[in-house]
């Protein structure tokens, strides 16, 4: 990804900065210091322009900053708004090239500022913040860059400019892939592409997008789409070929298409034909140290893979893997291990196979781990703590144990996960020496494992972010408004910072909920209890009663009881448990029903109490019957909550020796019906 971000901000500069000759640089440097005395108009700023990129060449640094400053102030002073910009812009690359983070922030929000309402200088505008938003991405800083380049599509829909979307797409995309969203990363950076096909003075950047998204479907196996995109990618570089000025270098473009092409090609399962495009990139490619010649070896190793020539293909992966650690990447790290684990594993070595495979699940956790990690600190930094320690000692105080809590659910779900996750590990070594098969059963419970914590993630990253942004919006309206709130804003704005730290509160309280019941093997049934005792506390603790009316409707929601089984009827089970498990129903049927009722009906036979609960909300689509009660499954996206009410419900209910199922044949919304053994 770091090659990525790389080219993406060089392909904003004008190409060309390193052909210039080294030879008496100094001299070239002093004749023209001689010529900005007496030049004028377009001549002038040309000779700035000149300047620099020789003393950009001499690769000191110092030197190129100062002569950016003092060309900048000759353009302001001349009034050439665009040669300001340009000079502006290459100050932003200066800084991102040599990772001065901080100071590219600061150097693209002042370069921002200056093409801000300038018609002429839109572009600029946008490039300036796209290499803002890799500066993000480049820490680490995930959150903030998809949030940052969110307000960019949204301002460039405003000015209506194709190329500003298209990049704010391109960043959002490129955030997803290395944060191994991959669906999420197809679709963003599908969007960018199609932006910047209709955007014609943006051709060269499409150029260097495309293996970007192909990298993106790749991933998500969707080999189709792949194959039907190469074929637009051709009518473009071909056509760039032919049209192109020296402004680009040719052979890597066309590299790039070929080894795009051998991607769908080998996912179609045509290998004669991905054996020839691999050939055909291999032509254009003539230089070992960059990143198409990673590529190259790796699509050749498993060309070999599948020749059976297993000695050549370990030896193109040890290659490769050894150019890689140069570059210090883990996610890069990752499907090189897994292809050399392939590798032994079609050579029959299994042992070695298993050992490649542990090391690819260690590395991929400690990846998972580095970005959690980051992801916290972000979080942490939105809270602006010295800021509100200095204006609110006791909402400080507050948030500081909200962020607490956050780190140690975090720890403590890392925690639980690595001892699972090692306990899974022996078991799958274990039958790895033994057989084939079971190597192969082990191998796909450990990506299940991992399409699980993905979903954890994804799922807790949203439900924590929302509230924390709120938070901070509000908390950063009390530092900048002081003074300036009325005693009613100030009581709203309490209000919904309450609101959303008993949200917060209430998350972390069902992650504990979540990780206590799916540890537990077994729950005891030790306790007598009635069914209507169940009932009243399920009914209490979910507060269906309190709220009848949904902030998303003006209608009450209506709520009743029909309760036909004795008030003595008593039942062996655990009482806490039951009733959590009838809580989580009713706590569902509120918050998708927007109008009509909710229902609980309570009956019994010989064996078992029946508790159903009805509402007339949105109801379960047929295609979600099967899958409605896994973990962390969501009818709708964008709905707050975890997905994790009904798997928690049905599980606790289960070791309590019943069960919880749907009732498909009711149309009217949903009908879900729990069961517990008398």
């Amino acid at each position: 990804m770091k090659k990525l971000i790389r080219i993406l901000c060089l392909l904003l500069l004008t190409i060309g900065v390193g052909r210039m000759a080294a030879a008496d640089t100094s001299a070239k440097m002093d004749s023209l210091r001689q010529e900005l005395k007496t030049s004028k108009g377009k001549e002038r700023m040309k000779a700035w322009k000149t300047l620099y990129y020789l003393a950009f060449q001499t690769g000191n640094s110092r030197l190129s900053i100062q002569t950016l400053n003092d060309w900048i102030a000759d353009a302001h002073k001349y009034g050439d708004e665009w040669s300001e910009s340009v000079a502006r812009q290459n100050m932003v690359v200066d800084y991102y090239n040599s990772a001065q983070y901080d100071s590219v922030r600061m150097t693209a929000q002042e370069a921002m500022d200056f093409c801000r309402d300038k018609q002429a200088l839109t572009r600029k505008y946008f490039e300036a913040w796209h290499l803002m938003i890799c500066s993000y991405h480049a820490q680490g800083q995930y959150n903030t860059a998809i949030r940052e380049g969110r307000l960019m599509h949204e301002e460039a829909i405003v000015k209506n400019d194709l190329f500003g979307q298209s990049m704010a797409y391109y960043n959002m995309g490129n955030t997803y892939f290395t944060m191994r969203h991959f669906r999420q990363a197809v679709e963003a950076l599908e969007q960018s592409v199609r932006l910047l096909q209709r955007e014609d003075s943006s051709e060269s950047v499409l150029l260097e997008v495309y293996p970007y998204y192909g990298d993106a479907l790749e991933a998500t196996k969707d080999y189709k789409k792949l194959d039907e995109m190469t074929q637009e990618w051709k009518k473009h570089v071909d056509h760039f070929g032919k049209d192109n000025q020296n402004q680009l270098d040719m052979p890597p473009v066309y590299a790039n298409y070929y080894i795009g092409r051998t991607q769908a090609l080998l996912g179609l399962g045509r290998t004669s034909e991905a054996r020839q495009a691999l050939k055909d990139a291999a032509k254009n490619i003539s230089d070992s140290t960059t990143f198409e010649w990673l590529y190259l070896l790796y699509y050749q190793a498993e060309l070999a893979r599948r020749d059976g020539n297993y000695d050549e293909a370990l030896r193109l992966n040890a290659e490769r893997l050894k150019l890689s650690h140069v570059i210090d990447d883990k996610p890069t790290m990752i499907p090189i291990h897994l292809q050399r684990a392939d590798i032994l594993y079609s050579a029959g070595r299994y042992k070695e196979a298993a050992e490649m495979y542990k090391r690819v699940y260690q590395l991929d956790d400690s990846t998972n781990t580095m970005q959690t990690r980051e992801q916290l600190n972000e979080m942490s930094t939105f809270f602006q703590v010295d800021e509100l320690r200095e204006q609110n000692v006791e909402q400080q105080d507050r948030y500081t144990k909200i962020i607490g809590a956050v780190v140690i659910l975090a720890l403590l779900l890392y925690l639980i996960h690595r001892y699972i996750a090692a306990r899974r590990l022996k078991k799958k070594n274990d039958e790895l020496a033994r057989s084939n098969a079971e190597l192969q059963l082990a191998n796909e419970k450990a990506q299940e494992s991992s399409k699980m914590k993905t979903a954890f993630i994804r799922n807790i990253s949203h439900e924590i972010r929302t509230p924390l942004n709120i938070l901070n919006g509000f908390t950063q309206v009390l530092i900048d408004q002081e003074g300036q709130l009325t005693e009613t804003e100030k009581a709203n704005i309490s209000q919904r910072v309450e609101e959303n730290s008993k949200r917060m509160s209430e998350l972390v309280n069902k992650m504990l909920e979540m990780s206590e019941t799916f540890s537990s093997t077994v729950i005891e049934r030790t306790e007598k209890v009635t069914a209507s005792t169940i009932v009243e506390r399920a009914v209490e603790m979910s507060g269906i009663t309190h709220t009848t009316a949904p902030e998303q409707s003006a209608s009450p929601v209506r709520f009743d009881i029909q309760n036909e089984v004795a008030d003595e009827l008593t039942i062996m089970t655990h009482a806490h448990f039951a009733q959590r498990a009838l809580r989580h129903l009713l706590e569902n049927a509120r918050k998708f029903t927007r109008q009509g009722y909710v229902h609980l009906g309570v009956t019994s036979n010989e064996q078992t109490v029946i508790f159903t609960v009805e509402d007339t909300g949105i109801g379960v689509p047929a295609e979600a019957h099967e899958t409605i009660f896994g973990e962390f499954v969501k009818l709708d996206e964008y709905e707050s909550g975890t997905g994790i009410g009904l798997p928690l419900a049905r599980d606790i209910t289960r070791k309590l020796g019943g069960d919880i199922v749907l009732d498909t044949t009711y149309s009217g919304g949903a009908r879900f019906v729990m069961t517990l053994p008398i």
